[in-house]
């Protein structure tokens, strides 16, 4: 059998991988020259191309509840190991904003009272701007989504943003700030006000129960550029099945249907242009589409939406896709920040970073620069259409004016923190993913070929299932529906082994499904879930049954926390 898969992203990638271990001869098209998609790494040039520096999309997070990507990592080999190998654990996360000291937290589960205590503290400390009513009413909102029946999740929470789940508006500013507004941003870059409660609700709940998970990360990242230890490892271990080849520089012209029968349609093949321009139909058995959403919207014609009324759903999300990109800035002398990834609280561009470098033993960035590089601070820009201090959208500025902006909202957050350095002498030059097209006369960007789907209030019924109406075409990728419904590495993953579960049941493969993982519900918590899925299906509404233990942690905190810190409160820095 030969199954065609139409892109070399994560989901393209994983699709080929269930593939060929299942017998399959796979053929894959890719547009770029490149395989990895959002997750490969660019060779940037350096000292007049004499030297290569590593540029990313953006940087690479795995937090704790990842599964299905963990999953993959630990079945390709690399060196004596495998790719697993090289994912390593943060210790710290920190919350910097303008005005105050730094937060830094765990990034590790509590072994020890003492690790506790320190979680407390990290509690503590934003109740220079939140409220201990306001961090109650989180406590209650984060406990209701904890027990709240999956029925509920759907018919309630996937209609209601998730300012509104948070009662955000009767609020303060700081309370959207740090709880509505700052999570959506970081996590699926959209507004508190357009992001589905449920799909975020979901998605804080994995964070928290592995944050307090004992001895368990919470964030982790690769030891080295993502392509070198974990993308050209994946296409070698792939390429020595013997099953598998990449076409590089293949872009997708249309899909072409015909006829069956009166009521069945079949698809006769995908019309494909290739690096001279040249185009070609490519026949198979079977077809996986693993593209960007926008990508495969704009092969849907109206006659293919009426055949297949799941690729007009693709379609109708097309304009669910926001901007989320990464730009590399290039320091003389390395600055490490924290031991794991930072949160710009209050930055107009929805900031967040990691200081490369420390991450990457086995990189050393001087020799690869000339001596003139010896650090890299990889900050993703969530927000690209909120005005930055210089009154300006991420949109309408420059490629040195992105750079001079990010620089001057991070150094606002930072402060004087010590040991950090981002003033002008000590940046050596910055990159932008070059996904991002700018105009050729230095002006602001034109377009962007990898925009990130977001998950706004309602998505998820216009989403499709990983099969279509029309035999042998699959749907993968991050936008199909998957239990870990979030534009992710993992939500790719999921996906593609979902089109594959189909093709496998479709042709009656002699092969296993593909394993898939639900997202962790805490257990002890599975009665309360129960009686709320009696309540909903008698229409009532949630109700927490007795005092949320949340918010009698919240309420401990607030008060036992005060002992912790000399009974002082978090106090402006000096600027």
């Amino acid at each position: 059998m030969r199954v065609a898969v139409l892109g070399a992203g994560v989901a393209g990638l994983t699709a080929a991988h269930e593939l060929v271990e299942r017998g399959v001869e796979v053929e894959v098209y890719e547009r770029l020259d490149a395989a990895g998609g959002k997750a490969r790494s660019i060779a940037v040039d350096w000292g007049d191309g004499a030297y290569t520096l590593p540029g990313e999309h953006g940087f690479r997070y795995f937090p704790g509840f990842y599964r299905h990507v963990i999953d993959t990592m630990r079945r390709i080999p690399f060196g004596p190991g495998t790719v697993l190998d090289h994912l390593t654990d943060a210790h710290e996360s920190m919350f910097a904003e303008a005005g105050y000291a730094p937060i830094e937290t765990p990034a590790m589960g509590p072994t020890s009272l003492h690790d506790v205590l320190e979680g407390l503290k990290a509690l503590k400390a934003i109740e220079h701007a939140v409220t201990k009513p306001e961090l109650h009413l989180f406590g209650r909102k984060l406990w209701q989504a904890m027990t709240s029946c999956s029925a509920r999740r759907f018919a309630e929470y996937e209609n209601q943003s998730w300012s509104t789940f948070l009662e955000a508006r009767e609020q303060n500013e700081a309370y959207n700030t740090w709880f509505a507004g700052g999570i959506t941003r970081t996590l699926v870059a959209a507004s508190g006000e357009r992001a589905s409660a449920r799909t975020v609700g979901d998605i804080t709940v994995q964070l928290f129960v592995t944050s307090w998970r004992p001895g368990y990360p919470s964030d982790r990242l690769l030891d080295g550029p993502t392509s070198d230890v974990w993308i050209d490892p994946w296409l070698r271990y792939l390429e020595s099945s013997g099953r598998f080849n990449i076409h590089y520089g293949h872009t997708v012209r249309s899909l072409l249907i015909e006829k069956a029968s009166s009521d069945r349609h079949s698809i006769a093949g995908v019309e494909i242009e290739g690096p001279g321009g040249q185009r070609e139909t490519v026949v198979a058995d079977a077809y996986v589409a693993a593209m960007p959403v926008e990508v495969l919207a704009s092969l849907v014609t109206d006659d293919l939406a009426r055949v297949a009324p799941t690729l007009g759903l693709a379609r109708s999300l097309a304009s669910h896709v926001r901007w989320m990109a990464g730009i590399q800035i290039y320091l003389r002398k390395d600055t490490r920040i924290v031991a794991g990834h930072s949160i710009y609280v209050g930055a107009p561009w929805g900031l967040t970073s990691v200081s490369q470098q420390q991450f990457w033993p086995h990189l050393n960035l001087a020799e690869r620069s000339g001596g003139e590089v010896e650090g890299v601070l990889s900050v993703d820009i969530s927000d690209w259409e909120s005005k930055g201090f210089n009154g300006k959208t991420a949109k309408e500025c420059s490629r040195e004016e992105i750079c001079e902006e990010v620089l001057e909202q991070l150094r606002r957050c930072l402060g004087e923190t010590p040991g950090v350095d981002l003033s002008p002498e000590n940046i050596a030059g910055f990159f932008i993913d070059p996904d991002i097209i700018f105009f050729p006369d230095g002006g602001p960007p034109e377009r962007n070929y990898e925009p990130l789907l977001v998950n706004e209030l309602g998505s998820w019924w216009i989403r499709p299932n990983a099969y279509t109406e029309i035999p042998s075409l699959y749907l993968a990728g991050d936008f199909v529906r998957n239990n870990t419904d979030l534009a992710t590495m993992e939500g790719a993953n999921e996906a593609a082994r979902r089109a594959v579960n189909a093709l496998v049941a479709d042709f009656r493969l002699d092969a296993p499904l593909c394993r898939l993982w639900d997202l962790h519900e805490p257990e002890l918590l599975a009665p309360l879930r129960w009686i709320d899925s009696l309540r909903f299906s008698r229409g009532k509404p949630w109700s927490p049954g007795f005092p949320a233990p949340l918010v009698w942690l919240a309420r401990v905190v607030t008060r036992a926390s005060s002992w912790l810190s000399g009974g002082r409160r978090r106090t402006p820095r000096s600027r």
